[in-house]
């Protein structure tokens, strides 16, 4: 479904390098990794939202080739943002053309209230809906549990176990990581540490034992 090969992307000070990488459809992986070892730019390098050199293949297509409106069709995201426009929940999910079929999140009591007047836990359940109400195959989630208590956190895990779609997302708890997940990619320093999560590896990583969180 997805291969990378010889993957350079990133920033003047800062790139990521990914020698070798395939996911299979219906996957679900987790990214693990220190702080600015290079998760967010690899989502970001995945959306086309940065340029970068040697080969991405989305269903046996190089990513370059893919026009916006195509990569939307099949991959719907989530990705760190700070700014929401003062219009009401109803309109962003229509824009999106989103309808609530599945309210795990509890937004339509949200519907009539504008973006900047929700908590942050709020707008992140309503980001949230838009995406897993898409039609789209792929969910590319960058920290999808920032602001969300514990119920809502669990919600979006479990749902995202029994759904049917490949699942690409970020995620620093690393309890829930290993709870949750059984597929994992590990990043350290704009490379892919390792794509095993054991006590060695982890060690290596994060430099503290993963028993802290068994």
């Amino acid at each position: 479904m997805l291969k990378l090969e010889n993957v350079i992307s990133g920033y003047k000070n800062f790139k990521i390098y990914i020698e070798n990488l395939e996911i299979c459809e219906s996957k679900k992986v987790a990214i693990l990794g220190p702080n600015g070892s290079g998760k967010s730019t690899f989502i970001k390098t995945l959306l086309k939202m940065l340029n970068y050199e040697g080969s991405i293949k989305l269903f046996s297509k190089e990513l370059k080739e893919i026009n916006q409106e195509e990569l939307t069709k099949l991959c719907s995201f989530l990705l760190q943002v700070e700014y929401y426009p003062s219009i009401k929940v109803k309109t962003y999910l229509n824009l999106a053309n989103v309808k609530l079929k599945f309210d795990i999140f509890e937004v339509s009591n949200l519907l009539n209230k504008k973006l900047d007047e929700l908590s942050s836990g709020e707008i992140q359940r309503v980001r949230l809906s838009r995406v897993i109400n898409s039609n789209s195959k792929i969910l590319i989630l960058d920290e999808p549990l920032s602001h969300l208590d514990p119920y809502f956190q669990i919600t979006l895990l479990n749902y995202l176990n029994q759904i049917n779609k490949t699942i690409i997302l970020t995620i620093h708890d690393i309890h829930l990581a290993i709870k949750f997940f059984k597929d994992f990619i590990i990043m350290k320093n704009g490379k892919i540490y390792s794509t095993i999560l054991n006590e060695k590896i982890f060690k290596e990583v994060f430099s503290v034992s993963i028993d802290n969180f068994l």
